[in-house]
This record gives C-alpha cells, structure tokens and sequence, in this order.
C-alpha cells in the first residue's frame, strides 16, 4: 500500500470508528479543549432530537457488528454487549432528567454521546450494493448521523440559565484546556453511573485499550494477507474501469458532506455512484470484509492477551457501571 493510501486510510478510520468522536476527542486532553464546542453540539442535538432520541437502539451493524452478529475481540472488551450500553444510556438519561427537573428545568433527553466506537461498515468502509447504488459513499447510518450533528433545525439556543444547569461552569486545566466543573447535571448523571464525567473515558485502562485499537487497525492494514486482498481489489476495479491502488482513495475523493444538512435530500454525483456500485462489487467478489475481520480479530486477541491488566480494569468497571445502571432502573 503507498504511502498515500495508508495516509487516507487512517482519515477515514479516524473517523470511522466513532461518527461522533469529534465531541468528545480520542485524549482526554483533546475532550477538554473541545469542551464548549461539544456543549453546543449537544445543545442542539437536544433540541433537535426530541421526537426521536437515541434510547439505546441502533443502525445494523452499529453494535461494534458487521450486521451479522461478528463483533471484533476489542469491542467486546469496550462496550460489553448492545444491551449493557442500552441500559447504560436509559440510566444516564433517567438521572440527568431527574437532576434537570429538581433544578426547575423541563428537559427532553439528548442524543448519548457516549455511543459505540466500533461500527465494522464504516471501519472498513463497507456498504451494500443497493446502497451504493441509491447514496455512493455515504456511511449506511447517514441520515442519523446529520441528525445527531444537530444540523437538522436546532430551533432556539436555550437560555443561560439552562446551559449552567445542564453542563455547569467551566474550569481552566494546568495544560490550558477548558473542562466542565462537574457541577452540570450531565457531568453529575455520567459521574453517578461510570464513575467519572467522561463516561468510558473514565476507565482505568481505557486509554490504553484505545491505543491498542489504533495498533490493531494500523498492523490490519499492514499484513500482508490485507495488502494482496486489496490488490486483487485493484484488479477488479481497474478491469471495471477505475484507476485505485487501495479501497480508501476513493472514500477519499468522494467525501461525505457531515456539515451540510440537504445533503439528506441531494443524491450523489453520477461519478460517486458508479464508483461506489464497482466499488461494492469488487469487495464482494473479493470477500474483502470478511479478511478485513479475520485478520483484524486475529491482531487483537494477541494484543488483548499482551494487556491483561488493561482488559481487566476496563471490564470491571464497565461492570460496575451496568450494576449502578441497573439499580437506578430498579428505583
């Protein structure tokens, strides 16, 4: 694979892995300084959000699958099961209403940020044939991905008042970053639940499971069963009249425009579309996925055997926080 390709194809994963992790960052560093845009974001996907907000379900694949019930090693260290992360959710939720409304506030449950980081579709960037054909390289889940944005009519920006009550004030860190004070009832709702304000982030261990999650990828990529699959991909593509040397360039040239709402109603150049459909066909033809995940799954169970003490800090507080979960359910 070229440099260039390699390149592209760590954008893309960087955002594949989590559609939402610009709000909250890769580095706890980076979730601080990006503390007030998050805010905002979070201010309009609750307002934008309240005739369907995200309860713990799903698009296919979205639960770390590939749709078909394969779940990579890693994610099911990280995020336990779909139904611990519903539950997860229902209990914040629940708790930040309540904290809301003790306060005066009647509040509408936003979006959870905290949603899953492995979507196997959009790490691989695949979609099906009769996607492509309709939305060209638009992940699967694009539609509630611009919703969750809250690029879909925000409405009114909520009253000062409002925003200290739900995010509380923010607090200048040694490094010069921005961070809640822990006094909003979000930060207080994901502190009752997972032990700390930034949710799994929280984890003792998580950081280091997120670097074996890039590691993972990076050494994915690189195998050389990977980069004679994509070759054979080349091939096809080039006999279907394209000219690319890995499966990333062309996501690349055909960038999905996040920030531009009617893009919902504006179908895809002709150019994407014919790309993409050729695109599907060759990963098909070439069982690209499926490599994608057997060797991946492969890479991480070693790793995971190589961080024993990682894995098992993360899995018992993530049990914890299910437990925490479950009795404020319970109440």
């Amino acid at each position: 694979m070229s440099n260039k390709a390699g390149s592209i194809s760590q954008q893309l994963r960087s955002f594949g892995v989590n559609a939402q992790s610009h709000r909250c960052g890769r580095e706890r560093h980076q979730r601080r300084a990006s503390w007030i845009i998050v805010r905002t974001a979070m201010l309009a996907a609750t307002l934008s959000c309240c005739s369907g907000t995200f309860d713990g379900s799903s698009d296919s694949g979205a639960d770390g699958s590939d749709g078909n019930g394969t779940v990579l090693p890693l994610a099911a260290v990280m995020e336990s099961s779909e139904t611990s992360l519903t539950l997860l959710t229902k209990a914040e939720n629940r708790l930040r209403d309540e904290c809301m409304e003790a306060r005066g506030f009647e509040h509408v449950t936003p979006i959870h940020f905290d949603t899953r980081i492995f979507n196997l579709d959009q790490r691989y960037g695949n979609r099906t044939h009769d996607w492509a054909a309709e939305n060209g390289y638009r992940p699967m889940n694009f539609a509630s991905l611009i919703e969750s944005i809250g690029l879909t009519d925000p409405g009114p920006v909520p009253s000062a008042d409002y925003q200290k009550a739900m995010f509380g004030n923010s607090v200048l860190q040694a490094d010069g970053s921005q961070a809640p004070d822990g006094t909003g009832c979000e930060s207080m709702a994901a502190t009752e639940i997972y032990g700390g304000p930034e949710r799994r982030y929280s984890f003792d261990g998580w950081g280091d499971l997120l670097e074996l999650d890039s590691t993972s990828y990076e050494r994915t990529m690189a195998s050389s069963t990977v980069v004679a699959a994509e070759a054979e991909w080349a091939k096809c593509m080039t006999s279907a009249g394209f000219d690319y040397s890995s499966p990333q360039e062309p996501m690349f040239e055909f960038p999905t425009p996040f920030d531009d709402p009617s893009a919902l109603d504006t179908r895809p150049s002709d150019a994407e579309i014919k790309t993409a459909v050729a695109d599907a066909s060759c990963r098909d033809e070439g069982h690209l996925q499926e490599i994608y995940i057997e060797v991946e799954s492969e890479v991480q169970r070693k790793l995971l055997d190589e961080h024993v003490a990682a894995v098992l800090a993360v899995e018992e507080q993530m049990s914890a926080a299910i437990e925490r979960a479950k009795q404020v359910l319970d109440k």
